[in-house]
């Protein structure tokens, strides 16, 4: 780490010497803020733990991390040219954590979900811990600006950290992150710029071709949908897939195209291109970056509706696609395009997010997401006195034609998800899509 000079802070145990008072927006910060036009750009961590924190040094523990990765304590600065991320004076005064003894648990929890959270004013991390009778339920809200979901992944783990060592010395000295990047560079700069050049060549995107069918434009009356698949089913799918060499993130891309194909019902032989989120991390030592950012790029696997065909036909088709997909670093391709091309003044990355909006609209297609967050297991959330028995993340809640399904594993329970707003999509038609979904993954 990089000091500026050495003083100690008695009150956050934190050993440094200032914290700088601006810190660079990157590429995906700039874009995903951008992106807002779509959706709300939430992301929520929401963890079931087998016993309660210590009140006094989970608050702790929070509150350092936000000096420990200094960028989690800041707001979002729209510049016209250069937005940036600027160091709160008031961290010690917000609701940073709060702690809800509940009655209705799902009503609870929706309530907060859905609460705005705008970087540019409010925390962009926040942590609620929800009291059951016996038992805390862990929500962090993030806002997409300024981290992804491997991001709150990393959070987590090292909350979970500070919070231990707290427990064996609670006046235990951390470093400061101030030199870690938050730029797409750490990554890409593991690749020539040959690599990198004929990698994009290789990855584009076709042009969006589909959409899910919406009803309106507004983003009113937000609603989620979360589907569980027990240990259980999993195995089973788990098994039929390895049977035939393809993962579970094959599997259930497979059953998404299959959903979609009957929801759509299009033309034989019809492509239909989607975005499959990657986590940049697996280039990274250790699967993680110089610092708690947005790390995300993108593949853009494309499947022919072919009528009557069997799952396992349709399975080995999105196998070989993917398998063709990962020959070439997905992901390094549009990472290059994003750092590259976002580099115009800001009001131009906006402006152009608007005309992608228009055109997304006037052409009736855009690039829906699928995004599979990854496994979290128990020991990825051990805590020391208490443990996360059960989980999952939550996307953004979408209106039209955003569109983002999410997929998230905790030990052997796969969670499907999606956010969205039913004055742009229609509750039946979503809840039918997941239906689809499931009965196609069901062995």
């Amino acid at each position: 780490m990089i000091y500026m000079g050495k003083t100690k802070d008695t009150k956050t145990n934190s050993t440094k010497i200032s914290i700088p008072k601006t810190f660079k927006a990157g590429t995906v910060d700039k874009l995903t803020y951008a992106l807002k036009k779509f959706g709300d750009q939430q992301i929520h961590g929401v963890f079931f733990f087998n016993g309660r924190f210590d009140k006094v040094r989970i608050k702790k523990a929070v509150r350092m991390v936000l000096d420990i990765e200094p960028t989690l304590g800041c707001k979002f600065i729209e510049h016209p040219k250069k937005p940036y991320w600027e160091r709160r004076d008031d961290l010690d005064s917000l609701d940073y954590i709060t702690f809800v003894k509940s009655t209705d648990f799902d009503k609870d929890l929706f309530d907060y979900i859905i609460t705005p959270c705008d970087p540019r004013e409010d925390l962009g991390v926040q942590v609620r811990i929800f009291h059951q009778e016996k038992n805390d339920v862990l929500c962090i809200k993030t806002n997409h600006a300024i981290i992804d979901g491997g991001g709150c992944i990393e959070y987590l783990q090292l909350l979970r950290k500070v919070y231990q060592k707290l427990a064996q010395n609670p006046e235990f000295e951390f470093e400061v992150n101030v030199s870690g990047s938050r730029s797409l560079k750490q990554v890409l700069r593991r690749f020539n710029i040959f690599q990198k050049i004929f990698i994009f060549f290789k990855n584009m995107s076709s042009k969006p071709n589909w959409m899910f069918p919406h009803i309106g434009l507004e983003a009113l009356k937000p609603n989620y949908i979360i589907r569980r698949i027990p240990p259980e089913r999993f195995r089973k799918i788990k098994k039929f897939g390895k049977e035939l060499g393809a993962t579970i993130n094959d599997m259930t891309l497979t059953a998404f195209y299959r959903a979609i194909f009957q929801i759509l019902n299009p033309e034989p032989m019809k492509k239909l291109v989607t975005v499959l989120t990657i986590n940049l991390r697996a280039y990274l030592p250790d699967y993680k970056g110089e610092s708690i950012c947005n790390l995300s790029s993108s593949a853009y696997p494309e499947l022919d509706y072919i009528p009557n065909e069997s799952f396992k036909d349709t399975l080995m088709r999105v196998r070989d696609e993917m398998k063709f997909r990962k020959k070439y670093a997905p992901g390094i391709g549009p990472a290059f395009f994003i750092e590259n091309v976002f580099k115009m003044p800001f009001e131009r990355v906006k402006q152009s997010i608007q005309d992608r909006y228009d055109k997304d609209l006037k052409r009736k297609a855009t690039h829906p997401v699928f995004t599979n967050v990854g496994l979290i297991t128990t020991e990825d959330l051990d805590f020391g006195d208490i443990k996360a028995v059960d989980g999952h993340i939550m996307t953004p809640i979408m209106n039209a034609p955003g569109f983002i399904f999410g997929l998230m594993t905790f030990n052997e329970t796969m969670s499907l998800c999606m956010g969205f707003y039913e004055s742009s999509y229609d509750k039946a038609l979503v809840k039918k899509f997941f239906d689809l979904m499931e009965l196609e993954l069901t062995f």
